[in-house]
């Protein structure tokens, strides 16, 4: 699930940065932040027939949509990255590609995301398609924020010679991502649980919460007497923490990401940038 939490780290603070909404000066985080008080200045923004909501729309290809104290923005955002992590005959790296189309709506002090959208990995182990459903939502306030997300998957993969095979499952992941700082620029933490329909792709199969040596069901490389230890909750499970940064015009982040399934153990540099549009 490495590009949908990507995504999310773009997205996060996906709320648009407009008069009507309370980001006009700050922005929240790539993981989906929300509205926070602006000390009562919406008020006069939302009483002059919405012109300064227009003027910031201006050369944007989404306009912002209102719908009673709800406003709606869609939207169209690529991501990916490189892989880099360890294998059960080594080390392995990919590259991820791929884009989300979505409807971003808020009201104060809550924000959603909806979206659906599809990677491609390709690497030294692996290649597929993975295709991606899902909702998130949360609150964002002046300093922090919180959001709660379920999407729903389906990936194809096929396995290089001699790396643990990844069959094709559906699943559903259920990311929760918290944000620390103002709106522009913020801290982020998240992890995302992972059920899968498939048995073959568990960690452990019949486990969802325990710790896995790195060697153990093609986890890692080698087993040995030092051999690390991974914590897991769900069938597949990752986290990672970084910093975001959002403004009018451009929305990124920089990161790591860890991501535990039966293929390996893998951490992922995060290094996004964007057009916030």
């Amino acid at each position: 699930m490495f590009l949908a939490a990507v995504m999310m780290v773009f997205a996060e603070d996906a709320t648009p940065v407009d008069a009507a909404s309370p980001e006009t000066a700050e922005r929240s985080s790539s993981l989906k932040g929300g509205s926070s008080n602006n000390g009562g200045n919406n008020s006069n923004n939302n009483n002059n027939g919405g012109k300064k909501n227009n003027e910031e729309d201006v050369g944007k290809i989404f306009k912002t949509m209102r719908i009673g104290e709800w406003r709606l923005k869609p939207y169209v955002r690529p991501g990916g990255g490189v892989q880099i992590g360890s294998g059960k005959d080594g080390a392995v790296a990919s590259v991820v590609a791929g884009a989300d189309v979505g409807l971003r709506h808020w009201k104060k002090p809550w924000t959603g995301d909806a979206f659906v959208g599809a990677s491609y990995t390709a690497g030294s182990s692996l290649n597929g398609l993975e295709i991606h459903l899902g909702e998130s939502f949360g609150a964002r306030q002046n300093m922090w924020g919180i959001t709660l997300g379920l999407t729903g998957f389906y990936d194809m993969y096929s396995s290089s010679a001699g790396q643990a095979k990844m069959e094709s499952t559906g699943g559903v992941d259920i990311p929760l991502n918290v944000v620390i700082g103002p709106r522009i620029f913020y801290g982020y933490i998240g992890l995302t649980p992972t059920f899968v329909t498939n048995p073959d792709r568990q960690i452990k199969e019949g486990s969802i919460i325990g710790t896995i040596k790195s060697c153990e069901r093609g986890v890692g490389a080698a087993c040995g007497a030092n051999a690390g230890m991974d914590f897991y909750i769900g069938h597949e499970f990752s986290w990672g923490l970084g910093l975001g940064l959002k403004t009018k015009t451009v929305v990124g982040a920089l990161g790591i990401q860890h991501d535990i399934n039966v293929a390996g153990s893998f951490w992922t540099p995060v290094v996004s940038l964007a057009w916030a549009g």
